[in-house]
Parts: C-alpha cells; sequence; structure tokens
C-alpha cells in the first residue's frame, strides 16, 4: 500500500502540469523576443533554447501521470536552464534574479531538501561562473545569491508550518484508515456474531420447546405412575386381605377347619403369613412413597415432648437388640425441649434407623445420641456393622435401592425405609445424612427445626406485616421464646373443622380464631392477616352478613367455605372408624370391643365373595355369639336391614349398583337407623382426598382488580381442573381393573 504521507505531501504541492504550461510559455516568450537583425548567432541560439524550453515542457507533462517525481525534476531543471541561458548566453544579466524562482518551484513542486538543493546548486554555478569569465559583475552575483536564499527562506517559512501540517494529515489519516480498516473487521466479525447468535437462539427456541415437550411428558408420566402406584397398591390389599386373613385365621384357630391339621402345613402357613405381613409393610410403604412424591403427605404437626419419641423408640426396638444380643447404649441430655413435628413420622424414622442398625450389626453395640444445636434438635444412630462403601453412599437414599443383592435376603427389608425417612425429615424442613467407614460401622444422623419454619415461598407472606403496628405474639407462653414470626390466618369456624384441617395440612401459619363475624373484622382493623377465612352452614348466609365491600379491611380476602364438623378419623362419612384392607383380625375385634359389643348380629356388606367369607370366618372363630348377615350391595343391605336390625356394620365403600356413600345416605334419612354404627372397611382410604365443600366464595374490601381477578381465575382454574383431571383419571384406572 502506498504511503498515506506521500500522497498528502503530493497533493499539497503545485501540479507538473501547471509548472509545464509555464515553461512552454517562456520558451514561446524566449522565441519571440529572440530575433535580432545584427546578431545572427545569438538569434540561432535563442531559437534554439526555446525549441529545448518548449520540448522540455512538453516532456514534463507527459511524464507528469506515469513518472510524477521524474517530471518534478525536469521541471526544476528545465527552469533553472531557462534563467541561466537567459543570463549567461543571452547576457540579460539583470534577469540572474530570477534565478531564486527555480528555488520557489523547486520548493513549490517537491519539498524544502529539493529546493535548498537547487538553491546551492545555482549558487555553486554563478560563482564558478564569475571566477571563469567575470561577466556578471560583483553587484549582480551578490544579488542573484542573495535573491536565491532570500526567497529559499521564505519558502522554508511558508512550507514548514505546511509539511508539519502534512505530516500530521498524514498521521491522522493513517490511523483514521487503519480505524476504518479495524472497525470493517470488527463489524465483519459482529455480523458473523449476530448471524451465529440468530442460528443459536433459533436452535435454544427449539430446544426449548423440546424440552418443554419432554417437561410434560416427564410430568405425565410421574403423575401416571402415581396413579398407577396409588391405584395398584390399593387393589392389591383385597387380595392380600384374603391371605393374610385365612393364614392368620388358621393359625390361630385351627381347630375351625377339623380336629387335626398337619404340622407340616401349620409351617407353610406361617412361612406364607410372614411373607404376606413382608408384602404389606411393602405396600404400607409404596403408599406412603407416592403421597410424597405427589405432595399429598399431610403431616400432623404439634409440640411435643422430643424425649418421649425417642423413650417410644428404644422400647420398642429393644426386644430386637436383645434377641441378637447387642447392646443399645442411649446418651440424651435429661431435659430436651419441645419440638414442633409430626410425632408418628418422626417415630417412624428413628424406627427405620433403629431397626436397619440392628440387623445389619453382627456384634457390638448401637449408640443413641441426641443434642441441641443451634435452634435444632439432632440425633444420630450409630452401629459397629460393616460400613458402607464411599461409592455407595450417595445411593443409599434412593428408593429400592440395597447395597447388593444378598441383603434382602440377609437381612430383609424393602429398600424403601431410608428413602422415606428422608422424605419424612425434609418434609420437616430438616435434613439427614449418613457417614461410614469400612469396618467401622456406619452413623446416621437427621436435623430437626424446634420451631415451626416460615414458609417464605408463599406467594404474599409479607402482606400481613403492618410496618406501623407492633406484632402480638400469640404462641402459647411457654413457647414463646425464640419462636419465629409466622404469617398468619384468621378464622371462625362454628364447629371448629376448618381449623383442625389447617392445622394438620397448613401448619406453617398461625390460625387465630374468633366467635364471630363482627369480633374478627374488628381484629382485621387492628391486626391484619394473610386471609379471613369463615366455615359455616350456609355460604349465603355469611356472605349476606358482611358489611358493604367498601368497608370491608382493604387488600385482605375473605374465603367463605362450609365444611362439616369431624367428630373422628371416620367423621367426615360418618363412620365409627375405618379399617383399610387388608384387616387384621385382632385389630377388627379391638374394634368392636370399643363398641362395647359381645355378641350381636353384624351385617357385612361387600361385593367380594371372598372378603364376605373371611369377614364371616372372623366372627366363627371368636367365643362371643356373633349372628353374621351378608349383603353384595347397598340394595342388598337395605333389604336384610327391613328384616333384621343389626348392632354393627361393616361396609365396604367401593360396590355396584349402590356404593356405600349411597347406603349411608339412605342409613341417615331413616330416623330408627341412625344410630347404628358403621365400621369402613375398604381397599382404598376415603380419607385420602374425601370431598368436604361443594363450594367456595371468595371476596375483598375494595374489591378485585382485574389482574387480582384474572390470577386468581387462573389459579384456581388449573388447580382444579388439574384435581379433576386426576380423579377422573384414576376412576378409569379403577374401571379398567
Amino acid at each position: 500500500m502506498q504511503n498515506p504521507s506521500i500522497n498528502v505531501n503530493k497533493d499539497m504541492r503545485v501540479s507538473p502540469q501547471t509548472i509545464a504550461y509555464m515553461l512552454a510559455g517562456s520558451g514561446i516568450f524566449l522565441f519571440l523576443v529572440s530575433y535580432t537583425p545584427n546578431e545572427v548567432n545569438r538569434t540561432l541560439l535563442l531559437f534554439l533554447l526555446s525549441g529545448i524550453i518548449v520540448g522540455i515542457a512538453v516532456a514534463v507533462y507527459q511524464l507528469a501521470e506515469r513518472h510524477p517525481m521524474l517530471s518534478r525534476w525536469l521541471a526544476v531543471l528545465t527552469s533553472i536552464l531557462v534563467f541561466q541561458s537567459s543570463g549567461f548566453w543571452v547576457g540579460m544579466v539583470g534577469t540572474l534574479v530570477y534565478l531564486s524562482l527555480p528555488v520557489a518551484i523547486g520548493a513549490a513542486m517537491i519539498n524544502l531538501p529539493a529546493a535548498t538543493l537547487v538553491a546551492a546548486l545555482q549558487t555553486v554555478l554563478l560563482i564558478a561562473y564569475e571566477l571563469l569569465t567575470g561577466g556578471i559583475g560583483v553587484v549582480q552575483l551578490v544579488n542573484a545569491i542573495f535573491a536565491i536564499w532570500a526567497i529559499l527562506l521564505v519558502m522554508v517559512l511558508i512550507y514548514h508550518p505546511v509539511d508539519q501540517l502534512a505530516v500530521w494529515v498524514s498521521e491522522y489519516f493513517g490511523q483514521a484508515r487503519a480505524s476504518l480498516e479495524e472497525a470493517r473487521t470488527r463489524k465483519a466479525a459482529l455480523e458473523q456474531a449476530m448471524k451465529e447468535l440468530t442460528e443459536a437462539n433459533q436452535q435454544l427456541i427449539r430446544l426449548q420447546r423440546l424440552s418443554q415437550g419432554l417437561r410434560q411428558a416427564a410430568d405425565d408420566a410421574r403423575q401416571a405412575k402415581e396413579r398407577f402406584v396409588a391405584s395398584v397398591s390399593h387393589e392389591l390389599r383385597t387380595p392380600l386381605n384374603m391371605i393374610v386373613g385365612f393364614t392368620e385365621m388358621i393359625l390361630q384357630s385351627p381347630e375351625t377347619y377339623g380336629k387335626r391339621i398337619p404340622k407340616k402345613l401349620l409351617a407353610d402357613l406361617a412361612v406364607i403369613q410372614r411373607n404376606a405381613e413382608h408384602l404389606r409393610h411393602l405396600i404400607d410403604d409404596v403408599l406412603d412413597l407416592s403421597q410424597i412424591e405427589a405432595e399429598q403427605m399431610a403431616l400432623m404437626k404439634e409440640y411435643v415432648p422430643f424425649r418421649k419419641i425417642i423413650d417410644f423408640s428404644i422400647t420398642a426396638v429393644r426386644p430386637l437388640f436383645e434377641l441378637r444380643k447387642l447392646a443399645l447404649k442411649v446418651d440424651m441430655p435429661a431435659a430436651l425441649p419441645e419440638v414442633f413435628c409430626d410425632q408418628t413420622r418422626i417415630r417412624q424414622v428413628m424406627l427405620n434407623l433403629l431397626s436397619n442398625a440392628g440387623r445389619f450389626t453382627e456384634q457390638g453395640e448401637v449408640q443413641v445420641r441426641v443434642w441441641q444445636e443451634s435452634g435444632n434438635m439432632m440425633v444420630s444412630v450409630s452401629d459397629t456393622g460393616p460400613g458402607i462403601a464411599t461409592d455407595k453412599l450417595k445411593t443409599l437414599f434412593q428408593p429400592f435401592h440395597q447395597l447388593d443383592t444378598s441383603i434382602h435376603r440377609r437381612y430383609g427389608g424393602t429398600g424403601l425405609g431410608l428413602a422415606i425417612s428422608k422424605q419424612f425429615i425434609e418434609l420437616h424442613e430438616g435434613r439427614i445424612w449418613v457417614e461410614s467407614r469400612m469396618g467401622k460401622g456406619t452413623t446416621f444422623t437427621f436435623r430437626l427445626p424446634i420451631h415451626a419454619t416460615l414458609d417464605t415461598n408463599s406467594p404474599n407472606f409479607a402482606r400481613w406485616f403492618n410496618p406501623y403496628l407492633m406484632h402480638e405474639d400469640r404462641v402459647p407462653a411457654q413457647h414463646r421464646e425464640n419462636t419465629p414470626l409466622r404469617p398468619r390466618f384468621l378464622t371462625v369456624d362454628g364447629n371448629g373443622a376448618l381449623q383442625r384441617l389447617l392445622s394438620r395440612y397448613m401448619s406453617q401459619y398461625e390460625v387465630l380464631a374468633r366467635a364471630t363475624l363482627d369480633s374478627a373484622l374488628d381484629e382485621l382493623a387492628d391486626f391484619p392477616a394473610l386471609a379471613l377465612l369463615v366455615n359455616s352452614e350456609s355460604i349465603q348466609q355469611t356472605m349476606h352478613l358482611l358489611p358493604d365491600i367498601h368497608s370491608l379491611p382493604k387488600g385482605i380476602p375473605i374465603i367463605a367455605c362450609s365444611l362439616p364438623a369431624v367428630q373422628s378419623p371416620a367423621a367426615g362419612i360418618d363412620a365409627f372408624d375405618i379399617l383399610v384392607k387388608p384387616i387384621a383380625r385382632q385389630k377388627l375385634l379391638q374394634t368392636l370391643e370399643r363398641l362395647n359389643l359381645k355378641g350381636g348380629r353384624v351385617l357385612i356388606v361387600d361385593d367380594d365373595p371372598d372378603a364376605l367369607q373371611l369377614l364371616g370366618r372372623f366372627f366363627e372363630t371368636v367365643p362371643e355369639n356373633y349372628r353374621v348377615f351378608l349383603a353384595r350391595d347397598g340394595k342388598e343391605a337395605i333389604d336384610v336391614m327391613r328384616e333384621v336390625q343389626p348392632d354393627v356394620i361393616l361396609l365396604e365403600l367401593v360396590m355396584p349398583h349402590m356404593d356405600g356413600f349411597q347406603f349411608l345416605e339412605w342409613r341417615n334419612e331413616q330416623p330408627d337407623m341412625q344410630k347404628i354404627p358403621v365400621i369402613i372397611t375398604s381397599r382404598r382410604d376415603p380419607l385420602g382426598e374425601p370431598i368436604i365443600a361443594s363450594s367456595l366464595t371468595i371476596t375483598m374490601g375494595g374489591g378485585l382488580s382485574i389482574r387480582q381477578l384474572l390470577s386468581s381465575i387462573k389459579m384456581l382454574s388449573h388447580l382444579l381442573s388439574a384435581s379433576a383431571s386426576s380423579v377422573l383419571e384414576a376412576e378409569k384406572i379403577k374401571d379398567a381393573g
């Protein structure tokens, strides 16, 4: 690439074409004035000189495009020739002062160093001519030399700043060109990056759509798996009920089947019973796990003495340790605080850990250690068993996972205990972990918060805080110290059903009850809450009692529903108790004892002939004198009850023609039948998803904005439609089975 400074310097100089025109004019002028009649030689010489000058002018013009620097020097030398010849050859000594013009031409056409060279050359020529010929004269010589160098000085004063400017312009131009090239390069790179980014974005959109589809498929598969597990597990209860019931009855009352039953048969039946019991425990574990994964596991959290949980667990497993001749040591402070937890689930965790430690420890001891640490209750169970390899620790809490295939044959177990224990601990906002060394033993440790934890994921949990009011702590006095602040619901609950429901399923919230609607509204005026929940027999009457919507507390929703009173685990379906199949014989007898029945008439309603036969045999094997009546659905049961009034009814809920719910509705309409106790015997837990309310009404002081209304509609519709679809799918599975 050509140096830009040369181009700029050239552009600031006089072009050779201009000088060519000047030289041609000088040659023509010299030709016109060269004629002298008396001096033929002089005239011929001037004619020749003028011709040479014109020829050189043409050559300068022709060379200007192809050889610019040569044409410039040729023009400068030609100007020297013109003025030197006019002074020396023609004898026009007075024109020697014009020898300064070639200096100016050199500076104007080339540069200052060239002009200096021209000035020096002409000075040497003048001095040499004067020394050789003496034809100039001292005065003329001095004048000519002075003019030459004076013009050079003037050119320096003029062109030095110009040259500096040319250098600056050249540098600036070079930088600008470099910046331009860099900008072009970066623009090209940017365009390429934008193109690649666009393609990557399109690919990301495709992957996102694919991932959404895969995630939806995974969610559908997970839900289908949960429904399948729950449905199949429940359906397994019916045949399992037959196996457990008949084997238990044969083993406990063999005389029912004859005077002598072979001992080998009894031994084989004992094996069947043990394996059936193992299968029953496995089904219970699978149901617990499916409930946890479906987020339907309800925890009955309350403040309970933690020492009571530990003592119960130790007492329950001590016979196992005595049988295996293992020492069971407990390191626990004398005073332990109450812990906010579901004692049944934490007790189940302790029993899992202790039974595992007892089964896997051949000799030595198991130590239980309990202590407090930073607001948490810490529990560890250490054994002196074989230990667990490090690479297998990370899979230890996975469902159905056992370290090798020989463990089940040697020690038993389902591989679900640790997985369920981990889920129970995490449902309490705690953590469980394991440490082990091969040949040294294993230690399981879990941590539980002592007090109720605040659910910070609740979408509007902060709305009830009022920065201008002091919070009135409503926790019982024995738990006030160091108890975290919890979001609050205010309830008006005539029968207490709503408050019990909230305490069971939403224990992370504070529930404050008020007797009347007016007192609750007064409470809200002073102390805000997340919502006011009203439970009454008539929602319409409740809404009628509310004041004008503009008089209600601003920003606090009022939710009204109608829940029936719940007096016992089966009160929601108007039954004395619920026995989920498989039903143990002893459990059934204990339930009858609570009814103070030592005989009498028993009506068994079930569509399964095997279940009718099994339950009938139960009553044949007891010493009390029971008369058993059988019915295969609700209609047959009604026919039986019109002839014989039973003392107790054993009722299956899921039956053809007329199910158990319809039968209960009929019984409640008969005044003489209402007091007959009903015991539910079902392969499905009717309290798993009971229908306890037929409507729900929401209102709020100041009304709902468009965004609040649409958000509420969207959330409720998704929630309720999802629940409805789950019920439909479950019914489809049941019908298909």
